[in-house]
C-alpha cells in the first residue's frame, strides 16, 4: 500500500530527527482523493536537479515511480520502479530498473505471498545477474489465529545457497502481550539462540520491564533491563534503564516525563548514574489549542543549572498543516537561527513545496538540506536539496466526511509514549517502521479515558507510520520518534 512503498522506494530516505518531521493533516471535515500523475521536482544548489513522477491506481496505491535528471537539454530517465497488487490489493511485486546505453535493465525486484488472512507469510528479494533473476534475501513469517506474529525467519543467499540468517520467536500472554522474543543465528549447520528479551507487565496490559539476556556458554546471561512506572491514568512517569554487571543490575540511566492536563508530554528529563543520579539534559514542550507541538526546548545540565542548547519552533496554518519548522541554537545570551524548513499547500491542502535554508549570520539563504516529510496518506518521502516542488495531474477531488472520524495522534514528534484518539475506537492499531515492516506493539496499547496509549519507549529514532482499522476502514498518520 501507498503508505508502506515510498518510505523504502526512496533511496535518498534517511532516519528523522525534531527538527526533520512533517506531519501533513487535513481540514476537519475534507479527505482527500486523487488518482493519475504526481510530479515532485528536486533543486539542488550543487549541480543536480532531478523530477520524481508518480502514477496512482484508483485506490492511492502507487503504481509506478520515475526518476530524471532536468538539467540538461533533454530529460534523461535514471530510474524507475513498479508496482503490482494481488485481487485484495496487497503489495505482490516490487520492480526497480535503472536507464543505461538507452534501455531499461533489471536491477532488483521483490515478490510477496500472503494467507487468507492477509498476513504476509514471505517476501523475498532478487538481483538480476546477466540474464536471470537471483534469489538474495527471504522473510518468512507464521502467525497465531489472533494474528500475532509467531516466528520471523530472515536468510540471505549467495549462489542459490544459504548463505547467513536469524529466526526470532515470539510469545505471548492472554492479553496478546509479547512475553519472550528469542533471537537464534544461523551458524551454517542449523539456528542457535543469540539474543532474548523478556518482558513483564503489570495492571494486565502496561510493559513494567524489559530484561535482555544473551546466549553464552549454553545458557542465558542477563544484560540489560528496563523498568517503567505509571501514573493512576497510565502515563509513563520514569523509564530507568540498568546493565548486568558482576551479577547485578546496576543503574545506568534515568528518564522522567511531566504532562499537562490533556496528558501531553510537557518535560523529558534525562539523568545519568556514577554514584548518584546526576542531571543530563531536559526536554520541554510547548501546544497549542490541537495539541500539535509549537515549541521544543532541548536544555543540558552544567555547572548546576539548566542550559540552553537547542529550540525547534513549528507553525501552523488554520487547518493544522505544518507552515515551518525552525531549529535555533543559544549563543550564550539569546536563541540564534540555525534552519529552517517552511511548506506550502495548494487549496485542497496537498503539499506542493518544500523549502530548506539556513541561516548566514543576517538572512536566510537557500542551502542543501534534508527535506522529510509525510504526506497525510502517511507517504514518507525524504531528499537531499534546497527545493521540492510537487505538481498533481491527475485528477484531485475534496470529499465531506465525519469530523466524528477524525484520527489524533500526538504528541508529535514523541518520545516514549503515544496517545491516539478517534470517535470510533472500536479498531486495530498497526505501526510500521521506514522499512515497511510491522513492529509488534500489541502488548504496549492500553485503552483508557477514551484514548489509546502506546508505549513507544523501545522504538528508535525515526519516522514512523501507524495505521487505524475500523469496522468504516483504514486511516493511517505517520508520526516521528526523536530522542
Amino acid at each position: 500500500m501507498k503508505y508502506l512503498i515510498l518510505l523504502i522506494s526512496l533511496f535518498a530516505v534517511t532516519s528523522v530527527s525534531a527538527s526533520d518531521d512533517y506531519s501533513q493533516k487535513f481540514g476537519p471535515n475534507k479527505t482527500l482523493k486523487s488518482t493519475g500523475i504526481v510530479e515532485t521536482v528536486l533543486l539542488d544548489k550543487i549541480d543536480d536537479s532531478f523530477k520524481y513522477s508518480y502514477t496512482y491506481n484508483k485506490y492511492n496505491d502507487i503504481l509506478s515511480m520515475l526518476k530524471e535528471q532536468t538539467n540538461l537539454a533533454e530529460p534523461l530517465p535514471l530510474n524507475r520502479q513498479s508496482y503490482t497488487y494481488n485481487s485484495r490489493n496487497h503489495l505482490a511485486e516490487w520492480l526497480y530498473e535503472v536507464y543505461e546505453t538507452g534501455k531499461w535493465v533489471n536491477r532488483m525486484k521483490r515478490e510477496s505471498n500472503y494467507d487468507k488472512a492477509g498476513n504476509m507469510i514471505n517476501k523475498t528479494t532478487y538481483e538480476w545477474t546477466d540474464s536471470d533473476w537471483e534469489m538474495t534475501i527471504k522473510y518468512s513469517n507464521s502467525y497465531d489465529n489472533d494474528r500475532n506474529i509467531l516466528t520471523h525467519l530472515y536468510q540471505t543467499f549467495q549462489n542459490g545457497s544459504l548463505s547467513s540468517g536469524s529466526n526470532r520467536i515470539y510469545t505471548y500472554n492472554s492479553s496478546g502481550g509479547v512475553l519472550t522474543t528469542t533471537q537464534q543465528n544461523w551458524t551454517g549447520t542449523g539456528y542457535e539462540n543469540n539474543n532474548k528479551t523478556t518482558n513483564l507487565y503489570q495492571r494486565d496490559s502496561l510493559l513494567y520491564s524489559t530484561t535482555t539476556a544473551d546466549w553464552v556458554k549454553k545458557r542465558w546471561e542477563n544484560t540489560f533491563r528496563t523498568t517503567h512506572s505509571y501514573s493512576l491514568a497510565g502515563d509513563v512517569l520514569t523509564t530507568v534503564n540498568s546493565k548486568w554487571v558482576d551479577r547485578v543490575m546496576k543503574y545506568l540511566s534515568r528518564y522522567t516525563y511531566t504532562y499537562n492536563k490533556f496528558r501531553n508530554l510537557l518535560t523529558r528529563t534525562s539523568e545519568v548514574f556514577i554514584t548518584d543520579w546526576r542531571n543530563s539534559s531536559l526536554q520541554t514542550y510547548t501546544y497549542n489549542a490541537n495539541h500539535d507541538v509549537l515549541s521544543l526546548i532541548i536544555q543540558t545540565w552544567a555547572d548546576s543549572k539548566w542550559e540552553n542548547t537547542s529550540k525547534y519552533a513549528y507553525i501552523y496554518d488554520e487547518f493544522g498543516d505544518k507552515l515551518s519548522t525552525t531549529k535555533l541554537t543559544w549563543d550564550d545570551r539569546s536563541w540564534e537561527n540555525e534552519e529552517k524548513r517552511t511548506y506550502k499547500h495548494n487549496r485542497d491542502f496537498y503539499l506542493i513545496e518544500a523549502h530548506f535554508e539556513a541561516w548566514n549570520g543576517s538572512r536566510w539563504t537557500d542551502e542543501n538540506g534534508m527535506l522529510n516529510f509525510v504526506d497525510s496518506e502517511g507517504t514518507g518521502f525524504g531528499y537531499t536539496g534546497y527545493k521540492i516542488e510537487i505538481i498533481y495531474k491527475g485528477e484531485t477531488t475534496v470529499e465531506e466526511t465525519e469530523y466524528t472520524h477524525r484520527l489524533q495522534v500526538y504528541p508529535n514528534p514523541g518520545m516514549d509514549v503515544l496517545y491516539v484518539k478517534s470517535e470510533n475506537m472500536h479498531g486495530n492499531i498497526s505501526i510500521y517502521n521506514s522499512s515497511g515492516e510491522a513492529i509488534n506493539c500489541s502488548g504496549n496499547i492500553t485503552l483508557s479515558n477514551d484514548q489509546f496509549k502506546i508505549d513507544v519507549s523501545s522504538l528508535t529514532s525515526g519516522v514512523y507510520i501507524l495505521m487505524y482499522q475500523t469496522v468504516a476502514g483504514t486511516q493511517t498518520s505517520a508520526f516521528v520518534i526523536s530522542k
